[in-house]
């Protein structure tokens, strides 16, 4: 029963990642279409004042239009959708997903492996003194390798080398690495993780083969 709900609960994000794809599009062409309405006021304009105002509603419009461009639509809205959580929460989050845009993978498993991750990231990483993430996707051999690192003051709970969750209620908790262990299975993949003690950093990193 756990396990279906976490199946629902990931059908229902694939849906609200798809509801955001269409409204960044509309945003992105409003963007698009505003920039160029200003650059022609910028040109009719002679008040310095004016000017400057201008200019700066530009620079906000370019830094909207300066999205993920990965080629993969799903990765772009989910990284778009953490960038506005971190800066919301007051977190660094820094990303690299230009070489390697994990296309292979159904819309159902990236959004399994990728927002259970991240969510651990951040829920992490606003508790941390440092509060960063960071993102990279790579090439290895056969392999797509996601890594994924947060600052973390303190050691991740762990059985073995199983992490554990460190929220009150364990058994309604703990299911989103399993739902990542199951996706990247589909893909003979696995995951390994290490925390830096020195640096309090915790990192994942996850592969998963090419082709299936």
């Amino acid at each position: 029963m756990q396990m279906k709900s976490e199946l629902t609960r990931l059908q229902t994000e694939q849906s609200y990642y798809q509801i955001l794809e269409q409204q960044n599009q509309q945003l992105m062409m409003y963007a698009h279409d505003a920039k160029k309405h200003l650059a022609a006021i910028q040109a009719l304009n002679d008040d310095p004042q004016i000017g400057n105002y201008i200019t700066a509603l530009s620079q906000q419009l370019a830094d909207y239009s300066r999205n993920c461009h990965s080629g993969n639509k799903l990765l772009d809205v989910i990284i778009h959708k953490y960038a506005v959580d971190c800066k919301m929460r007051g977190i660094r989050f820094e990303y690299d997903v230009k070489v390697c845009s994990l296309s292979q993978l159904d819309d159902i498993d990236l959004v399994a492996i990728l927002g259970n991750l991240m969510d651990n990231a951040v829920a992490a990483a606003e508790d941390s003194t440092e509060k960063t993430v960071s993102l990279n996707t790579v090439h290895r051999n056969s392999y797509s390798v996601i890594i994924l690192t947060n600052s973390c003051d303190t050691p991740p709970k762990q059985s073995g080398n199983r992490l554990l969750s460190t929220k009150s209620d364990t058994q309604a908790h703990g299911f989103g690495l399993k739902s990542v262990k199951k996706a990247i299975q589909k893909y003979q993949g696995d995951y390994e993780w290490n925390y830096d003690m020195d640096a309090k950093q915790f990192t994942i990193t996850v592969m998963v083969a090419d082709k299936c």
